[in-house]
């Protein structure tokens, strides 16, 4: 269990930074990642 908490946390972290670097780099990749986090999340729930 602990472990899955700190893939989560992980994760998190994770999505933060992809997002923050999308955005100091321009909008459209801010639409990318948001893209890719539409399809992390879900398949990240799904494997808990």
């Amino acid at each position: 269990m602990q472990f899955y908490c700190f893939l989560f946390i992980y994760n998190m972290i994770q999505i933060f930074v992809l997002v923050f670097w999308a955005e100091s780099l321009n909008i459209r990749s801010i639409e990318v990642s948001k893209q890719k986090l539409d399809k992390l999340i879900p398949s990240f729930i799904r494997d808990i």
